[in-house]
This record gives C-alpha cells, sequence and structure tokens, in this order.
C-alpha cells in the first residue's frame, strides 16, 4: 500500500512535522475533528512493531475517530483501539517479540470445558441488551482526564494481544485443559469470535481488560446461551458488574460492545 510505503523504519522515533507521514496523517486526523495541537506519542515494542497515540479529551471524541480510523484500515494498515494507556506508558513483558502465530481454533472449546457453569436456554427471562457503550462508561469512569487512540500495524485485530503483549491476566486460573490464559489463548479466542460475530478489539488495557465492538451480535436464543458460557468461561470477573452467566446471556451478549476485564 502506498500508505505504509511511506513509514518510516521502526525505532526512529516520533520527529515533529509533515515529514513523518503517521505524524502528518493523526495531525490531519485530529485537526477534521476540532482538536489543535493534538498530544502525540510514539513508541517501539520488543518486536519492533511501532504503537502511535492521539490524546482524545474526552470517551465520545475517542470513539468518532476509533470509527474513521477502523474505516481506513484497509488503506492504512493500522488498527485502531482506545486506551487509558498511552503509548510511552505502555508496559512490555520482556524477552517477548512481536510474533503473531496462527490461532487455535481449539482454545475456547477448551476453556468452556473445564468450566461447569452453564446457560439453559428455557431459563433465559426479556432480553435487555446493555446500549452501545453503557458497560464500557461504567468500567472507565475514571477517565476525566481523556483517552488515548492507538494505532498498531496489524492484518487483523485480533492479533493485537500478541502484538501488544495484552490484556496481561495473570490472575485468571482454571484446573482444566487451559491452566494459563496467555496471549496466543487471547488471540484463538478473539479470532473465533471475529468470525462468528464480527467482533474486534475496541478498548485495551495493558493489564487487565478488554472490549470487543460486535458488528453481528446473536440473535438466536440457542446461540445466545452459547456465547454467554463462551464470556463466561473466558472471564469469570463478568459477576463483579453483570452477574452470572443467564446475567451475561440477558444484557451483554445481545449488545454491540462485549466488555472483559481480570483484576
Amino acid at each position: 500500500m502506498a500508505f505504509q510505503a511511506s513509514f518510516p523504519a521502526p525505532g526512529t522515533g516520533l520527529v515533529e512535522g509533515a515529514e513523518h507521514p503517521v505524524v502528518r496523517f493523526l495531525r490531519e486526523i485530529a485537526a477534521d475533528v476540532g482538536i489543535d495541537e493534538p498530544e502525540l506519542e510514539r513508541t517501539v515494542s520488543p518486536g519492533n512493531v511501532d504503537l502511535y497515540g492521539l490524546r482524545c479529551p474526552n470517551v465520545a471524541l475517542g470513539d468518532a475517530l476509533w470509527r474513521r480510523l477502523r474505516a481506513l484500515h484497509h488503506d492504512t494498515g493500522l488498527w485502531p483501539f482506545l486506551s487509558l494507556w498511552s503509548p510511552n506508558e505502555w508496559e512490555w513483558e520482556e524477552q517477548r517479540h512481536a510474533q503473531p502465530r496462527p490461532a487455535d481454533s481449539g482454545v475456547l472449546a477448551q476453556i468452556i470445558a473445564s468450566q461447569e457453569k452453564t446457560v439453559v436456554e428455557s431459563e433465559m427471562g426479556v432480553l435487555t441488551p446493555y446500549a452501545r457503550g453503557e458497560l464500557f462508561s461504567r468500567k472507565i469512569a475514571h477517565a476525566h482526564q481523556g483517552i488515548w487512540v492507538c494505532l498498531i500495524e496489524a492484518d487483523r485485530p485480533s492479533t493485537l494481544p500478541q502484538l501488544l503483549h495484552a490484556p496481561h491476566t495473570p490472575n485468571w486460573g482454571s484446573d482444566g485443559p487451559v491452566p494459563e490464559l496467555g496471549y496466543d489463548q487471547h488471540q484463538a479466542v478473539l479470532r473465533e469470535w471475529e468470525i462468528r460475530h464480527g467482533a474486534v478489539v475496541y478498548y485495551l488495557a495493558c493489564q487487565d481488560a478488554l472490549v470487543l465492538e460486535v458488528e453481528r451480535p446473536p440473535t438466536d436464543r440457542a446461540e445466545i446461551a452459547r456465547v454467554a458460557v463462551e464470556h463466561y468461561a473466558y472471564c469469570f470477573d463478568l459477576d463483579q458488574l453483570i452477574g452470572g452467566p443467564t446475567d451475561v446471556a440477558e444484557r451483554q451478549v445481545p449488545s454491540r460492545h462485549w466488555c472483559f476485564w481480570w483484576d
């Protein structure tokens, strides 16, 4: 792609001015939405992958920029995501490189098999899905200082856990076949949901939080029940704000945002 071909070499630093194509691109995007003299950052991962960031004064503007940048992904090769962590604050795991591998489609089934929690379709009540952004805003209610719109080169969003070493979920545990939820496992889960429901990375924290934007949330009650089991098996902490698996089925699964956190 012409835009990608004009990228500077990784590790050359963030240079002020129009010579840097990604900086110029972000300045133009910021100007279009009324952000003058935007705060920009750039860092380089242990695997020599550039991570860019543009600070937005509020979440609503960050959301609008995310949508615009996502629509341009095919041309730029840069996948956008929101984060309270700026590129220069990002925490990288030592001795780890950004080398995404093909996702193992069996990981999600293994995670579910290790749990006893189920959702019985016939016991599900009235579906009252969260409005888009409702649960997300509750999780980041402390974001009064603005939010970052970050960009990283990625063919598909499901590779972001390996590229960014996030989310880091050390408190996740299982006695079943998947005792550790590492970056490879996150990628496999996200790729399956991406294929089935158009779920892509929307928000990511370098420690313990993930939000997906869902293009095709399930509408069939049997599929809703299935996905609710997947959500709860993937993230036990959903009961902190949502409730048990049936609550996840009724509120989160049919919504446009799927939120997960491990704390």
